[in-house]
């Protein structure tokens, strides 16, 4: 027995095609079908990694007596949030009007309008039971009450949305005063013993440690330099890192940064490799680059396709229980590394319970004071023990691999693995960032169009801001650090798309969706797990509005960055890419870093550690068109310009008398 789900390719859909709930994909017919059935439809919504997703699906979706009312009653939708964000976003929105806060799986109940009128996340068998029979009830005695319902929470969403753009109002003056205030509020919720924030469960949220490095070549900050140290020492050396395997879980679920919900996810991951890469730059600490190989060796082994294409995640369950296939008995640890075993205790936090989760279960933490009294060797005695853990866990039954491919994540690696090639010296890593992007644009840039999702030799979903913003900053990433402005082209080509898809003239933002797809355009503004793809925008624009003096790519960067940036004052962690926006207006007022020639490539990376948070970086290895570059191409030399809104200082041909710090406004 199988349902509509069964002709879909996301992994997610597919766990669900052959329950006795009669589900459909979304799409514009379900609505029709609601319409003419005159029912209301549950919209389930989750992802193929979600711990409770797979909890509920069992306890309700799997059970036939619940399936017989789902399908009498109601028009069942399955959806990956993965590949419909925007509909996740509306109906979570909906749910957090109702409730104030949000989850997985989410359930709304939604009338054929599209507008839901209930919503909520993870219910038991026979609660989600009484709640859909109550549910049908109300829609055949009290319609009308639904209808009034669901108005209400659909002006709800827009007076939301609307709220975040009427503060535009409420501008703060752009001075480094101000900025450093709003950093001493957003101080107050450090967590200063065990770092991030003073709240559970623990993101890392990458995109605010960016920030704060970004700041720190700008200004003396002890306090966030010593939050930032300290924050990062607990997220590689605790529970949040698979210490066997490589690879970064979603988050803490408690402040030590010990216990993890069991998820990998890519984008995550990428995130922290570019994250760790950039600290090391200035710290050289050896743990840092230890733990950037590992988990770059990690993406290449589990989540790399054979189509040079990353994968989407790694479940938290295998087995139905969740972190199974991560955790271990003392007994499993003795047996495997036997008069090892005593060593091993002491730095992992066996001795001390410090890792103890569950039923003799435990999570594998680092011991820090005691790592920190000789890290090379602890380093080298870490390597060999966990290769034989690693070796015994790959006997253990997997967790499900999501294997759709997604844009938007998979341009985060790239952008990382780009990264960390020129900071590590490691070509390879270049090679395999270069490969990626090759085959993603093969796969998802389909006759100038670009899409979300490839799985399956298939490709489908037009692509959202997201996908558009990560891919068009992979593209100025690569042009940065090969001197190849070949992608410089692909990037404007997809920048005139979003500009097109996504502006809005009106509000001087972008939507998240285009008209394309079916659901409701919203404007996602804040950082989440993702940054702010409205504020990746603004920078995309800016770069690529000095190659040829783009007054129209300028114009909209500025009035969508002055629409936007007093978020960062009213929801500091929440907006982080704001502040860095803020920053560099502040500190670089519009300085640009030029180096043209052979060996632009070679230059670059021996002053990256200098300018890598700079925006305005351009290289060419050859004599290029764009206008940035004209008359500034000698064959057999290279040259290093500075320049500040159209005037460039003397070049510099040799740049060991470069120093970035003589240009910087304090």
């Amino acid at each position: 027995m199988s349902n509509k789900l069964i002709n879909e390719t996301s992994p997610y859909l597919l766990q669900h095609a052959h329950q006795p709930v009669y589900w459909y994909p979304f799409s514009e017919k379900v609505f029709e079908i609601a319409k003419n059935e005159d029912k209301p439809l549950i919209i389930s919504i989750g992802y193929s990694t979600c711990h409770w997703c797979h909890v509920m699906a069992h306890q309700c979706f799997e059970d036939k007596e619940i399936a017989e009312v789902m399908n009498k009653y109601f028009i069942c939708v399955k959806v990956d949030r993965e590949e419909l964000p925007d509909v996740d976003k509306y109906y979570m929105n909906a749910l957090q009007v109702l409730t104030g806060h949000g989850g997985w799986p989410l359930n709304a109940f939604v009338l054929p309008t599209q507008k839901a009128f209930y919503a909520l996340t993870y219910l038991p068998k026979l609660k989600w039971l009484e709640l859909i029979e109550k549910i049908h009830h109300l829609y055949i005695h009290e319609k009308n009450k639904l209808i009034e319902y669901a108005e209400n929470i659909h002006q709800g969403i827009k007076q939301s949305e609307l709220a975040l753009l009427e503060n535009e109002n409420k501008k703060q003056d752009l001075n480094s005063h101000q900025l450093e205030s709003s950093l001493n509020e957003w101080k107050k919720v450090f967590d200063k013993e065990w770092g991030g924030h003073q709240y559970t469960p623990k993101f890392v949220m990458p995109v605010n440690y960016k920030f704060f490095f970004n700041y720190l070549q700008f200004k003396e900050d002890n306090e966030i330099k010593e939050h930032v140290k300290k924050s990062l020492c607990h997220i590689i050396l605790g529970g949040l890192f698979d210490h066997v395997g490589g690879g970064f879980y979603r988050y803490s679920t408690d402040k030590y940064w010990k216990i993890p919900h069991f998820e990998k996810m890519l984008y995550d991951n990428a995130q922290m490799i570019e994250l760790l890469t950039i600290y090391y730059m200035s710290s050289k600490e050896e743990e840092i680059k230890w733990i950037i190989e590992k988990n770059i060796q990690f993406a290449l082994r589990d989540f790399l396709s054979d189509e040079n294409l990353f994968y989407s995640a790694w479940d938290a369950d295998s087995e139905n229980e969740e972190g199974k296939f991560y955790v271990w008995t003392t007994d499993e640890l003795k047996t495997i590394l036997q008069h090892e075993y005593k060593e091993f205790a002491e730095i992992f936090n066996l001795h001390n319970h410090f890792g103890y989760w569950e039923h003799d279960k435990w999570v594998l933490t680092i011991n820090i004071s005691l790592f920190k009294q000789n890290q090379t060797e602890w380093i080298s005695k870490i390597d060999q023990w966990t290769q034989k853990l690693f070796l015994y866990r790959k006997k253990r039954i997997h967790p499900l691999t999501d294997t759709k491919i997604i844009t938007s994540w998979n341009a985060l690696m790239i952008n990382a693995l780009t990264i960390a090639s020129i900071v590590l010296k490691n070509q390879s890593y270049l090679k395999i960032a270069e490969n990626t992007l090759s085959a993603l644009l093969n796969k998802v840039l389909i006759h100038s169009s670009l899409y979300r999702i490839y799985h399956h030799s298939q490709i489908k979903i037009p692509a959202y801001l997201d996908d558009y913003a990560f891919l068009i900053h992979a593209l100025i990433t690569l042009a940065k650090i090969t001197a190849d402005t070949k992608y410089l082209n692909t990037a404007i080509h997809l920048t005139d798309q979003a500009i097109e898809e996504f502006y809005s003239s009106s509000h001087h933002l972008f939507y998240y969706n285009s008209p394309k797809h079916f659901i409701q355009q919203s404007i996602e503004l804040y950082d989440d797990v993702l940054p702010s793809a409205n504020a990746q925008m603004i920078s995309n624009l800016l770069y690529l509005s000095h190659l040829n003096n783009n007054q129209h790519y300028q114009t909209i960067a500025k009035k969508v960055f002055d629409r936007s940036y007093h978020l960062f004052y009213q929801a500091r962690h929440h907006a982080a890419s704001y502040a860095q926006l803020i920053l560099n207006q502040i500190c670089c007022d519009d300085l640009e870093i030029n180096i043209v020639g052979k060996d632009a490539s070679d230059t670059l990376s021996k002053i990256y550690s200098q300018i890598w948070n700079m925006n305005q970086i351009y290289t060419t290895s050859n004599n290029s068109d764009f206008n940035i570059f004209r008359n500034r191409f000698y064959p057999a030399k290279t040259f290093l310009y500075v320049c500040r809104h159209s005037t460039c200082y003397e070049p510099i041909e040799d740049i060991t008398n470069f120093q970035l710090a003589r240009y910087i406004k304090n």
